[in-house]
């Protein structure tokens, strides 16, 4: 206990994981505090030898290498085969417990196994149908390859993989998210959908149409729905035939579902009373939570099918720690009557343009808030934090809030801002071989949008400005971000001229251009083999190894540029200003900043008048980063 604080800071301070050293939350600290205790026995003992010892500088430059090499190790460990003998043996250092996610939960008995419970308590699958078989409880157990245990009584029968997770079945593009952040993207050896729904463009490159091109080397085999990988895996002379044999034959294959559940399930993946179907899948219902740190706590998922726990903590935490910063600003400025004017309303809703029943064609508006954040939707949390009030349809699932034309126009009267949560073109674009009644349908959709007081003010927007795609695919993992756009769309947020949105793209009058926000988030190059253009996102581009082309090296510089840029405004936005000794005028020193790049901004100084209020003083102090524009 004695040594307890002080060797938390060590840690942190040498782990290479911990990106935000200086701000660790308690949580943090006693995760950090639970990994010093479960060191192994021998580097736990030699580390308390050298505490002990009468050679302060000795000791700390030591102890810090044995403790870093012990946790290196337990790492390392990890992620290799263990022997029967070690099976008893508890493996698994850091075992985080889910704080705001009702529908699954990681359990970790003791020695080299762990369960996943996945909680359907209304027993309907992804898309809000009732389905038999699916409610309740279903626990499946993984264990530690080289492990003899077998799975407990309670068990989801015929559930059978090893950890950690060699390949990965995707059934959504927002799985391909939750896997880029754990930096697990190169697992992923099956998709099963459409490739141009897939913002990133890494994924998209190691793509093949598996019905048409056979496999040779890191390639993700694409099948256009289940049925279609279905007929693969049981065709005996199919042209990937070898790589689905190797797939099949691995133990530590799984698949991402829910397969064989819904609309375009096939029944041949068996998820309703057992595991006997084509591969061992688990459910992913991360759309069923009900607010951004619920969904994104699903990254915890993931990290236990790789064992990578402790980095899923942390990227959690940071999450977590940066929406609650966000929210106390905004509560801050309210509490202190900063913002002049009552709550805005803000109309959540979008036109369905086929028939789907429950009387579409027609307007879906968002589900009813109650209050309730156990079974109020996300972006309730979303108005309820930016002080903003939601306008929402008079029901609780999206068949009973599909609205006319007539009435919606009534509703958007008194809207001061209006989310159009779809692709705008899907009202303003006509469709290949659309027949008239959709297309009059469209129109007056199309009319009712544009003669809303909210579009004059240019306070109407959709989902696409970082893209048509990252909507889907990036919203749960950067929740925080869409909290940020929110609050600057409801007038309730700080500010400042290097703030743009992430999700939400301004339509009328003036419509922003869809999916190029910012070039530190979206570029075009051209494909150095095909010479097509093509838009990747620059911040998965420079993290992803496998991609090495030419035609990303401006995208990488770029991004490193944009890194460069945040953390001169992150300075000047913390600069303490200095009164002068002969005038009333303040100065300023943006000191030398360097990033992973080694690159690095030079000195300068220069005064602000003091009636100059934050943002024009880093304005000036963009002198000293010459990127900033």
């Amino acid at each position: 206990q004695q040594l307890a604080s002080p060797w938390r800071k060590i840690i942190i301070w040498t782990n290479p994981l911990s990106i935000e050293r200086q701000e660790y939350s308690a949580r943090t600290r006693a995760d950090f505090q639970t990994s010093t205790c479960q060191l192994s026995t021998r580097v736990s003992l030699l580390t308390f030898i050298f505490c002990t010892s009468a050679l302060p500088k000795m000791r700390t430059r030591v102890a810090v290498v044995l403790t870093f090499l012990g946790i290196l190790g337990s790492v390392l460990a990890q992620q290799q085969c263990i022997t029967s003998a070690e099976s008893d043996d508890d493996i698994f250092e850091v075992k985080p417990e889910q704080e705001f996610s009702t529908v699954f939960k990681v359990f970790y008995p003791g020695d080299s196994t762990k369960s996943i419970s996945i909680y359907n308590a209304d027993g309907t699958d992804l898309y809000g149908e009732a389905q038999d078989g699916i409610g309740g409880e279903r626990k499946f157990f993984f264990r530690q390859c080289g492990s003899d245990l077998q799975p407990p009584s309670d068990a989801f029968p015929g559930f059978n993989v090893e950890l950690p997770v060699e390949y990965i079945v995707v059934s959504s593009t927002t799985q391909i998210g939750q896997l880029m952040v754990l930096n697990k993207i190169d697992t992923v050896a099956v998709y099963i959908g459409n490739v141009e729904w897939v913002t990133d463009q890494c994924f998209a490159d190691r793509t093949i149409d598996a019905t048409e091109v056979q496999y040779t080397s890191d390639q993700i085999l694409v099948y256009k729905d289940q049925t279609a990988f279905a007929d693969a895996l049981e065709d005996p002379l199919n042209i990937n035939r070898a790589r689905l044999d190797e797939l099949l034959g691995s133990k530590r294959m799984l698949g991402l579902g829910p397969l064989g559940e819904g609309w375009g399930g096939d029944e041949r993946f068996v998820t309703n009373e057992d595991q006997s179907g084509l591969i061992p899948h688990i459910p992913v219902y991360a759309s069923k939570e009900k607010s951004g740190k619920a969904i994104f706590e699903w990254n915890e998922f993931y990290g236990a099918l790789f064992n990578l726990e402790k980095e899923s903590r942390r990227v959690t935490l940071i999450k977590e720690k940066r929406w609650d910063c966000i929210a106390n600003k905004v509560e801050k400025k309210w509490n202190e009557a900063i913002f002049e004017d009552a709550k805005p309303k803000v109309c959540w809703a979008y036109y369905l343009a086929d028939d789907y029943g429950y009387g579409s064609p027609g307007w879906v508006w968002g589900n009813q808030c109650q209050g309730k954040p156990d079974t109020d939707d996300y972006y309730c949390k979303l108005a309820d934090v930016c002080h903003a009030t939601l306008g929402t349809g008079p029901g609780n699932a999206w068949s009973e809030n599909i609205i006319d034309h007539e009435t919606t126009a009534t509703m958007f009267e008194d809207c001061y801002a209006i989310i159009y949560s779809s692709y705008y073109r899907n009202i303003a674009d006509p469709v290949e071989n659309e027949d008239e009644t959709r297309k009059m349908g469209r129109a007056k959709a199309l009319s009712v949008l544009q003669n809303t007081e909210a579009w004059r003010n240019g306070q109407v927007y959709d989902v696409t400005y970082s893209g048509s795609s990252n909507w889907h695919e990036n919203r749960i993992i950067h929740y925080d971000r869409l909290l940020e756009d929110f609050c600057e769309v409801a007038e309730r947020h700080s500010k400042h001229k290097f703030y743009k949105r992430l999700f939400l793209r301004m339509l009328g009058p003036l419509i922003e251009e869809e999916g190029k926000d910012d070039e530190c988030i979206k570029i075009s190059v051209t494909d150095s083999a095909t010479g097509r253009r093509l838009e990747t996102n620059c911040n998965t581009i420079a993290t992803q190894q496998q991609c090495h082309k030419p035609e990303y090296a401006e995208c990488k510089r770029r991004t490193a540029m944009c890194q460069l840029q945040k953390q001169c405004i992150n300075k000047i936005f913390l600069l303490k200003y200095k009164e002068s000794n002969t005038s009333k005028q303040k100065r300023i020193r943006c000191n030398r900043i360097r990033n992973r790049k080694g690159l690095v901004l030079r000195k300068k100084k220069f005064t602000c008048n003091n009636k100059l209020i934050a943002r024009n003083c880093a304005k000036r102090c963009g002198e000293c980063c010459p990127q900033l524009g």
